[in-house]
């Protein structure tokens, strides 16, 4: 039994075990999280464009130029304002620019102001049907028709351009990365979570791929000395009351 008992410890040490709560141990091997690029570039609308006024997260853009294509916007729309609440790009915190300062901005368009979604809630909530509709199409009147609703997120003007945990690009190199294929192409999901975690409700999940194999070294030459040990022990006990140490260790 106590060489099964070892032989299982061994394999724990090799393979690795876990036990108890869920969730990745954090081995080398294990896939990082996602690059934060794509989310900041792809599928959005790149813009220089002048700061008007910033109020409570909220920022007023004047269009200056469109550095990518857009399906609805074009030269005409130069000068217009954009206007939306201040994300971040990609994974990280909004800045906060100041009134004046050129920036690259990066949007999507929205389908209406949030003026008009106030007027929705205040003015057609009690409503339905054709009756709603009618609502809705008053609250439009709500937005200003030379402003344009976006998610934006903003960037001083520069030469490159900062896009969360991935190194900076260049401006010519965002511009193509707003193409979504383009993007993961360049920057390619993560591999599928490799198996080295803890199950859940006190199972437990075994792992080769995952083995640190640092320590699963130290964790075999403590088993072999904690072995050591125990036999040194049987010995004295041997010693001392006359038994055998193979007949000790046989009838344990």
């Amino acid at each position: 039994m106590k060489g099964r008992g070892f032989g299982f410890l061994l394999l724990a040490a090799l393979t690795g075990v876990g036990c108890g709560d869920s969730g990745q141990t954090g081995s080398p091997s294990c896939a990082a999280p996602q690059a934060c690029a794509c989310k900041a570039l792809a599928g959005r609308t790149l813009a220089q464009a002048t700061v008007i006024a910033v109020d409570q997260g909220v920022v007023r853009l004047e269009l200056q130029q469109l550095l990518t294509a857009s399906a609805t916007l074009g030269p005409a729309d130069l000068q217009r304002t954009l206007v939306g609440e201040l994300t971040g790009p990609g994974c990280s915190a909004p800045i906060s620019p100041r009134v004046g300062d050129g920036v690259l901005a990066g949007f999507f368009e929205l389908a209406h102001c949030s003026e008009y979604d106030q007027c929705l809630g205040r003015e057609c909530q009690a409503t339905s049907g054709s009756a709603f509709d009618s609502c809705a199409t008053s609250c439009e009147a709500e937005c200003a028709p030379d402003e344009i609703p976006v998610s934006v997120w903003v960037e001083p003007w520069a030469d490159t351009v900062e896009i969360g945990e991935a190194a900076p690009v260049t401006r010519a190199d965002a511009i193509q990365l707003t193409d979504a294929m383009t993007c993961d192409a360049h920057y390619p999901p993560p591999r599928e979570p490799c198996n080295d975690v803890r199950s859940e409700h006190g199972s437990c999940a075994v792992s080769a791929s995952g083995t640190n194999h640092g320590s699963a070294l130290l964790a075999l030459s403590l088993l072999a000395l904690g072995a050591l040990c125990v036999r040194r022990l049987r010995l004295m006990r041997a010693t001392l009351f006359g038994a055998r140490p193979d007949e000790d260790e046989g009838g344990a």
